[in-house]
């Protein structure tokens, strides 16, 4: 009985070790991105189809970013397009986009957001000061 006792404590004090181990190397995957944010959260439109969409300049490691958020405040899922016209000084280029968006939902980009949010990633070409960008938002049909 006693030598099943001390097995069986071993094994927990095993699994414990394993576990914690295992835990604390997951704990190393998701360290977050040093990000600094040129411009903070901005409106940039809400549709007649109750959906907003907002935008930050914020450099993500190396690269500044133009990340954007889209809220859906409608009872009902919906697709959207819209372009977006992005400035600095003399430089302009545009980007159309097409998102579907989920009932009551939020869609948030930001440095450490999962891949699936990538689409709502602009980087900024080379030469554009992120601290001087202007943009021009209209919703499309």
């Amino acid at each position: 009985m006693r030598t099943t006792r001390s097995l069986y404590g071993l094994i927990m004090l095993v699994l414990l070790l394993a576990f914690s181990k295992n835990t604390s190397a997951q704990a190393g995957l998701s360290v977050p991105v040093a990000e600094t944010v040129y411009k903070n959260w901005t409106m940039l439109a809400e549709s007649d189809k109750l959906l907003d969409v907002s935008y930050r300049i914020v450099k993500c490691g190396n690269a500044p970013q133009l990340h954007l958020s889209v809220f859906n405040e409608n009872v009902m899922d919906q697709e959207t397009k819209f372009t977006l016209e992005i400035s600095s000084g003399d430089q302009h280029f545009s980007k159309s986009f097409t998102f579907s968006a989920k009932k009551l939902t939020l869609y948030k980009a930001n440095c450490n957001s999962d891949a699936s949010l990538n689409v709502l990633k602009l980087d900024l070409p080379a030469g554009y000061d992120p601290e001087n960008i202007k943009i021009k938002f209209s919703f499309q049909p």
